[in-house]
């Protein structure tokens, strides 16, 4: 049995210093980015035209704005025009494209045909109408605008032509009229400055209660057709003349003559009015 008052205190473990933590990394304070305001969508508005008061407001206030001499960050970022384009890599050198060959020139070829009849084809027009063909032959996509401006000239050539036919058939047509009528011996003839006013009463008569307007239609119609010189027209405006005059009055203030009852003057007076031979015997 041991002894109670012998008992050794027990060895103290051996105490391991304490050890102290790394200090923590201190992060960077976080950056606060201002927030991006977006310019507002157009309003359409920018497809107008500037008003005069907009440009006038825009003056006054470039006037009164304060002058800078530091350029403007708009003006800092502009880059000169003429500066040249950065070279992007990979990109081809240009290729210039050949020069294009002319078509070789087609060889000359013989038209034949016919020309119809009531066209005339003069050498000039001839040789207008062949090089249109040659145009035609050598490129037809273009070639046949030559062909239709041809084509119109003729058309209007031909128009001119059988209106001025026309005009020349009618300029015949009523000379021979006024012939007809020279030569007609109820209305021509010696006595045709006598139908002639007849003619006119006739015509002023039927004109009279007609404006000015309508005397100018008759006398259109007059030209156009030319009945102011038909024989018929004539006869006619002649034979209405005895309607249309007035007739004549008879005189109311007839007269004697003032020596009726006298013997002329200078003439042998006589004893008696009858010779008889046998107032000589008495």
């Amino acid at each position: 049995m041991s002894d109670p008052t012998n008992i050794q205190p027990a060895p103290e473990a051996p105490v391991t210093p304490a050890v102290e933590a790394a200090p923590a990394a201190v992060e960077p304070a976080a950056v606060v980015e201002a927030p991006v305001v977006e310019a507002p969508a157009d309003s359409g508005l920018s497809a107008f035209p500037e008003t005069l008061l907009e440009k006038v407001t825009k003056e006054l206030a470039a006037e009164t704005a304060p002058k800078s001499e530091a350029p403007t960050p708009v003006e800092a970022e502009k880059k000169p025009e003429a500066e040249a384009a950065p070279k992007v890599e990979g990109e081809q050198p240009k290729v210039e494209a050949a020069p294009v060959e002319e078509p070789a020139p087609l060889p000359p070829i013989e038209y034949k045909y016919e020309v119809p009849e009531g066209l005339e084809l003069n050498d000039e027009r001839k040789g207008e109408f062949h090089s249109a063909l040659d145009a035609f032959r050598a490129n037809p996509a273009e070639g046949i605008q030559p062909l239709l401006e041809l084509h119109s000239k003729a058309v209007v050539e031909a128009i001119n032509k059988v209106r001025s036919d026309q005009m020349e058939l009618f300029k015949n047509t009523t000379e021979d009229w006024d012939k007809a009528i020279l030569g007609d011996s109820e209305i021509g003839g010696n006595g045709h400055d006598t139908a002639t006013r007849a003619v006119a009463r006739v015509r002023d008569a039927g004109l009279k209660d007609m404006n000015e307007m309508q005397k100018a239609d008759f006398e259109h119609f007059l030209r156009v057709t030319g009945a102011g010189s038909h024989p018929a027209f004539w006869r006619l405006l002649h034979n209405l003349a005895p309607f249309v005059d007035e007739p004549m009055r008879a005189p109311t203030n007839i007269l004697p003559p003032k020596n009726i009852g006298k013997a002329p003057a200078g003439a042998k007076r006589q004893d008696s009015f009858y010779d008889h031979p046998r107032g000589s015997d008495q």
